[in-house]
């Protein structure tokens, strides 16, 4: 699990400054990169609600936009039980 927390914010700074920035960035792809870069900073504030650092309102606030973003780029019948699970997470705050 650490080694896919040390490999995150790489991912976002390319997804940021490569994937989203290319000729061939269609909508598609900018709705998946936006909903990936949600999903990293949702798994930034889970690491900072651990140290006192993130509110329970702000991590449900957080999950809805990525669930939003997730359903835009990818449809809600690529949603499963786990993209519902992930609702709970603020209440463990």
């Amino acid at each position: 699990m650490s080694e896919a927390l040390s490999v995150m914010p790489v991912l976002r700074h390319w997804v940021r400054t490569v994937a989203m920035r290319t000729v061939a960035a269609t909508d598609a792809v900018l709705h998946a990169c936006q909903a990936f870069i949600m999903l990293v900073t949702l798994v930034d504030m889970l690491v900072d609600a651990q140290r006192g650092r993130c509110s329970a309102i702000e991590i449900a606030t957080a999950t809805q936009a990525f669930l939003e973003m997730f359903a835009q780029a990818f449809g809600v019948d690529e949603m499963f039980l786990k993209f519902h699970l992930i609702l709970h997470h603020a209440l463990t705050v």
